[in-house]
């Protein structure tokens, strides 16, 4: 049997347009530094759990963040982020591209600064890929 090929969510901040194989289990990190006029935050681990649940569908949990301002400003963020958890569903290929739909909700698990305090449901429509 032929191994399953798969495709990163990374090193991009885009997600992939295609699923993690049915059975298969990925997870993939990241670091990211931001400049936002002057003021400098760190984000680390960027941890994404995937987990292929049906052939074109994979559960995902994103793992709470650390931020950390770096260049003293006392308005910067610092302290643990909120975790995520959804479900992508691959719809595609379609005329030779992949789209996908993925569908989550953040939990308010993070620190007093960072956290958005609620749960917020949203979704993407990552694609075309090929």
């Amino acid at each position: 049997m032929d191994s399953p090929t798969i495709a990163t969510d990374r090193p991009a901040v885009a997600n992939s347009s295609v699923v993690v194989p049915e059975g298969g289990f990925q997870v993939e990190n990241g670091f990211l530094a931001t400049d936002t006029g002057g003021g400098h935050v760190v984000d680390f681990p960027e941890s994404n759990l995937r987990y292929g649940l049906l052939q074109k569908t994979e559960l995902r949990l994103a793992v709470p963040d650390y931020f950390r301002g770096l260049s003293g400003d006392s308005a910067q963020a610092t302290g643990i982020g909120d975790m995520a958890l959804g479900l992508k569903q691959q719809l595609g290929p379609l005329g030779g591209f992949d789209v996908s739909l993925i569908a989550f909700t953040s939990l308010p698990t993070g620190a007093d600064q960072v956290s958005s305090h609620g749960y917020d449901p949203a979704c993407s429509c990552p694609g075309p890929a090929r």
